[in-house]
């Protein structure tokens, strides 16, 4: 597990399935964590809780994409196949902005509220929403099938074949 701490900023090399998948359990837990926080009314939603929340998320997201990059590392990949998920990037901003505006209309400022809620809102922009969401989908089908992929069993141009990031072999484990 600390082999996973100290490569989750490092691009290079490559990243076996289970770390990937370890990586990206514990960003989704941590985000759900976060998301039902300000449920629990243990402080008052404040503007500073919400930009905690999404400086958190952001950084969690980034760590998740190198982690992505590496594991496409580990199938002969280039980073550059991370372009898959633009669209899901694109929906991610979208949720965003719509919290922004809650933000907006919470905290007072009613009329910029309303000029993004028109725009988003307007029959072009359900167009814009409605594609995006269908792109997105596509594109999670096509990450998930890239990321269940197993690596290439030797040593690629991107390094040797990634470590087991558990430090114990399950042949290990006692059948008792």
């Amino acid at each position: 597990m600390l082999q996973i701490l100290y490569r989750i900023l490092d691009p290079r090399g490559r990243a076996g399935r289970a770390e990937y998948w370890l990586i990206l359990l514990t960003q989704v837990t941590v985000a759900l964590i976060l998301r039902h926080l300000p449920d629990l009314r243990l402080w008052p939603v404040t503007l500073f809780v919400l930009r905690f929340q999404f400086t958190i998320t952001l950084t969690l997201t980034l760590l998740s994409l190198i982690a992505g990059i590496r594991r496409l590392h580990d199938s002969n990949r280039g980073g550059a196949w991370m372009l898959i998920l633009l669209p899901t990037l694109l929906a991610w901003a979208t949720v965003w902005l719509n919290r922004f505006i809650i933000q907006q209309s919470y905290f007072g400022n009613a009329r910029a509220a309303w000029g993004l809620l028109t725009l988003l809102y307007s029959p072009a922009g359900m167009v814009v929403q409605g594609a995006i969401t269908l792109a997105t989908v596509a594109s999670l089908i096509a990450w998930i099938v890239l990321m269940c992929q197993k690596g290439s069993p030797d040593r690629n141009r991107f390094g040797p074949v990634p470590a087991s990031p558990f430090p114990f072999h399950t042949s290990q484990i006692s059948r008792n």
